[in-house]
């Protein structure tokens, strides 16, 4: 996946841009799979093996060898659409805009597109989505994380200034940098597909999702805690408001990671968490749970049904 990586960056419309690819000490060195890619503006940097859990000390590896002003970020199993660069640029010539993100198409392991994010259902209003004023989209960081990383671009001195990627220990770097970022500066957002992310079952996202939203839900309620008065009236939200929204991520972990576990056949297991996600979920994701729970023990295929209810399946054939 490496090797599309790049050639999706190579596609690009404009050319002032620079790939620092990180081998974190693979078996096969990146040097090997990119070894017929002779364009100069790739430059490949190995650090002995690292794994998931220093995640933040890679990307900020990355970080300090970068000597652009402005960053973008496209992990090894996602893509970009050939205009990305073109559409966001532009966004950085108004000096208080620090982070530009867009809508991202997911897509499945053969590359066929599932659904888009931000859809419909999840439209968020203007002012908030740029954070305008500086904090105002934590009235929706804080509940769910709705920034696609690979839609991702962000001034180089801003990521400085709060001391690079955030979430030194966790298993990834996004959420907790998107939450520090929040409170310096103005957003800039793109209505164009500006990311591609390829959904499948091995992804950490897919794998420890319950670990991962557990971990946000402490993420936001340390934000939350933190805020001023005056930023906590502005947003409208209570800390048991954000209490709820965590335990509803937890609860949506669980119908996603349940959904694995049935196309996998184990079918206990599914159960079990599609139980948790009805006891810990808001109204809207019991629903769903309730639904998952009768289709299944009517040995439906789940993921046929998905869509109905505000879902994107794991395959497009069942799009």
């Amino acid at each position: 996946m490496l090797r599309e990586c790049v050639e999706s960056l190579l596609a690009q419309s404009v050319s002032d841009w620079e790939q620092i690819v990180v081998d974190d000490g693979s078996d096969t060195p990146a040097q090997e799979v990119l070894a017929d890619f002779k364009d100069p503006r790739i430059r490949i940097l190995r650090q002995p093996h690292l794994g998931i859990s220093r995640l933040t000390d890679t990307y900020n590896f990355a970080l300090e060898n970068a000597r652009g002003n402005i960053i973008a970020i496209l992990e090894d199993d996602d893509l970009w659409p050939a205009r990305k660069l073109e559409c966001q640029m532009p966004a950085f010539e108004e000096s208080d805009v620090i982070f530009s993100w867009g809508a991202v198409q997911l897509i499945d392991f053969q590359r066929k597109p599932l659904g888009c994010m931000p859809g419909k259902k999840e439209n968020v209003a203007p002012w908030v989505r740029e954070n305008n004023p500086p904090g105002r989209i934590l009235s929706e960081l804080l509940l769910r994380n709705i920034i696609p990383a690979s839609t991702v671009m962000i001034r180089k001195q801003s990521l400085l200034d709060i001391g690079g990627f955030q979430g030194r220990g966790l298993l990834y770097v996004d959420y907790p940098t998107w939450l520090a970022l929040s409170l310096k500066g103005r957003f800039a957002f793109c209505s164009e597909v500006c990311g591609l992310w390829r959904i499948h079952a091995n992804q950490t996202t897919s794998t420890r999702t319950i670990e991962q939203q557990e971990a946000a839900g402490r993420l936001a309620l340390e934000c939350f805690d933190q805020l001023s008065a005056d930023t906590k009236r502005l947003l409208g939200l209570s800390r048991r408001t954000v209490m709820k929204a965590n335990l509803d991520r937890i609860a949506q972990g669980h119908l996603w990671r349940g959904r694995l576990s049935e196309i996998a056949h184990r079918r206990s297991e599914a159960r079990m968490d599609f139980m948790q996600a009805w006891r810990k979920g808001k109204p809207a994701t019991r629903t769903k749970a309730s639904a998952a729970i009768l289709l299944t023990a009517f040995g439906a295929n789940l993921e046929k049904y998905v869509k109905l209810f505000g879902g994107i399946p794991f395959r497009a054939d069942l799009n």
